[in-house]
């Protein structure tokens, strides 16, 4: 999703952090059930389109559930770093949630000089553990760009985080090219009804993937979302109330955020 902290234009619906989960390799048809094999517990990855102060403070105070946070300043890295994100940046990075940067492809169709130059002046201004891909293709013949852009943000550092967000499920081939896929970006309802999973995605560790919910408007509705999600073996989850056009400009409040944390950490029902 493009859409700037605390507001701003964004882009297609389907948009669109300490220790990490482990991510093997591998090479990501046909439809599955999700597997009974849930993961026990998850981590928490927040798209953190806010301002910095009191949200990125509660931010930081949920780890260890919290695992990642995604930094987006101005649809993008913006044109001079922002100085008081550097220090929000700084803030939660010493409690031990990690910080990747929001950088939209244009489903592969954008230059890849103008995402590499983006890229390099995250890490440059905010150190930043990663990179967001945003748009992604779900296209097998892009897979050769964002094979690139995934060097470049290894470039960075040898460890960095490379997150693809296609919003919805995609090929098999992408999972080469990244760390995390996002396969499902979307409202309850259609979290609810409409999912659908690949049989591949059994083949790989939870830690692969990661689902965002909005519109979940009650703690019933986060709670059986990231129950779903368990059993979907997402190893990553965000569910919040929020709504369109920016699900991402807040935290849910105190108490929907408490449940979640709770919720996430909880062992997954058979």
């Amino acid at each position: 999703m493009v859409v700037r902290s605390g507001g701003g234009r964004r882009g297609h619906p389907l948009l669109l952090c300490g220790c990490i989960l482990p991510f093997l390799a591998g090479m990501l048809g046909g439809c599955s059930k999700p597997e009974r094999s849930a993961p026990l517990t998850q981590s928490l990855a927040v798209p953190a389109y806010f301002e910095p102060g009191p949200l990125w403070t509660r931010l930081a105070a949920g780890h260890p559930t919290v695992v990642m946070a995604v930094l987006n300043p101005n649809s993008g890295v913006g044109a001079v770093p922002n100085a008081n994100l550097v220090q929000a940046v700084r803030d939660v990075r010493t409690a031990g949630v990690q910080v990747i940067g929001y950088v939209h492809t244009d489903y592969g169709r954008r230059a890849t000089d103008e995402v590499v130059a983006e890229i390099e002046r995250y890490s440059e201004w905010y150190g930043v553990d990663g990179i967001f891909l945003d748009e992604a293709s779900t296209t097998c013949t892009d897979e050769a760009y964002y094979a690139s852009l995934n060097a470049s943000v290894k470039r960075t550092r040898s460890d960095a985080m490379t997150v693809l967000n296609p919003g919805t499920q995609t090929m098999e081939c992408f999972m080469s090219v990244a760390d995390v896929v996002i396969t499902f970006e979307g409202n309850y309802d259609s979290y609810i009804a409409d999912y659908v999973s690949p049989k591949w995605v059994a083949s790989y560790p939870s830690g692969r993937f990661w689902h965002l919910v909005y519109g979940a408007s009650t703690s019933v509705q986060m709670r059986g979302a990231v129950a779903l999600s368990k059993s979907r073996r997402a190893g990553w989850i965000y569910v919040t109330p929020e709504e369109l056009p920016n699900p991402w400009g807040t935290l849910p409040g105190e108490g929907y955020w408490s449940e979640q944390l709770r919720a996430a950490r909880g062992a997954a029902k058979a």
